[in-house]
């Protein structure tokens, strides 16, 4: 059921786009912004605006604030109040400031070589005092996102993304982009583990030690110098992709300065079930050869190997955990798909290891 609409959401539509003469609720598109959400979804507007010089445009709301965050930690803890500061002060996810700003900031210092990859933006307006934003960006009205092709082709496209903020680091200045430290893993690492033994792990069964180790030593792992470090969407799936006859990346409020092969790793993790192994591969070594090959970098197969698998184990402990525990609260059908995938990956790149060679 659609919400009603609110003087509210006539007023930031004017303030946001001033040629707006008329809001309305879009009511033949209701899914957010690539019709994947319910019209009822509360952050999530979906409006057509009439402009004052004629016609008219579909576009999506999103409100963002501290509050959002704070109930997504209250459900990760499950009524758990230490639980709940623990998640607040501590989580990659929950526990970053400003966290609020953080999308239109992106939006808004978005390089301008690749402006035609994420959704047009509108504008935004911040309210600081009550920890809020919103922002207006397009409606996408076609997503036909799937395919080797549209794999092979956003592959490329996050790696030159990485590649190029790689090569010029002041242009993340003003992004708010989150940089973890050694200090932050060890203080995570106890929550994480907390809500890690609460699920149901057997899933993963020999891959279990792996990760009970992995997360007895997450600060340690993260502090070994592996690869190079550069902005990240980590948030990479194909739920945040759309292709409108150009592929769109969105939803880039938990973007960070960490390893760009993490992005590589979640993507294959939401879509490697539609996947041989040669395609997976052939998809790993394209983004290899791309990113770089784009900052002038040579690295070895093992090496590369290596931080393909460190990001995947930091992964599962981390947003797969997170995602899991959510699951208990929520319908998310994909986390048992995401689980197969990973043992699945994680499996192919032991063999790699074993025979001294990169995907």
């Amino acid at each position: 059921m659609i919400k009603k609409m609110t003087m509210n959401d006539r007023s930031i539509m004017k303030k946001l786009i001033p040629q707006t003469c008329s809001v309305r609720f879009d009511r033949s598109c209701t899914g957010g912004i690539t019709n994947k959400l319910t019209g009822s979804t509360p952050n999530i507007r979906v409006l057509l605006i009439e402009l004052s010089g004629g016609g008219q445009k579909s576009v999506v709301l999103k409100k963002t604030s501290g509050m959002i965050v704070l109930k997504g930690s209250i459900l990760m803890s499950r009524g758990n109040m230490l639980l709940l500061a623990e998640l607040v002060m501590s989580h990659k996810i929950f526990g970053y400031k400003g966290s609020y700003l953080r999308e239109s900031c992106i939006y808004e210092h978005f390089a301008k070589e690749f402006r035609s990859i994420i959704p047009e933006y509108y504008g935004s307006l911040k309210r600081h005092l009550r920890h809020e934003c919103y922002i207006c960006i397009e409606k996408f009205s076609v997503n036909s996102f799937g395919g080797m092709k549209d794999y092979t082709e956003l592959t490329e496209r996050i790696a030159h993304i990485a590649a190029f903020y790689y090569l010029y680091p002041d242009k993340i200045n003003g992004m708010m982009l989150n940089r973890y430290t050694a200090g932050d893993y060890k203080r995570g690492k106890h929550l994480l583990r907390k809500m890690y033994v609460k699920l149901d792990n057997t899933v993963f069964g020999e891959l279990e030690c792996v990760l009970d180790d992995f997360l007895g030593n997450l600060d340690i792992e993260f502090s070994i110098n592996r690869g190079v470090k550069t902005i990240s969407h980590n948030d990479f799936s194909d739920r945040n992709i759309v292709n409108d006859g150009n592929i769109r990346i969105y939803d880039w409020e938990l973007a960070c300065v960490q390893n760009p092969e993490h992005d590589l790793v979640e993507f294959l993790v939401s879509v490697a079930h539609k996947l041989k192994n040669e395609e997976i591969a052939a998809l790993v070594g394209h983004f290899c050869r791309t990113f770089y090959g784009s900052i002038d970098k040579d690295i070895c197969d093992e090496e590369f190997n290596d931080i393909l698998i460190y990001n995947l184990l930091e992964y599962s402990v981390n947003k797969l955990t997170l995602l899991r525990t959510a699951a208990l609260n929520m319908e998310l059908s994909f986390t048992k798909i995401y689980e197969k995938n990973v043992i699945r990956l994680y499996a192919l790149l032991k063999e790699n290891e074993k025979n001294g060679q990169g995907t």
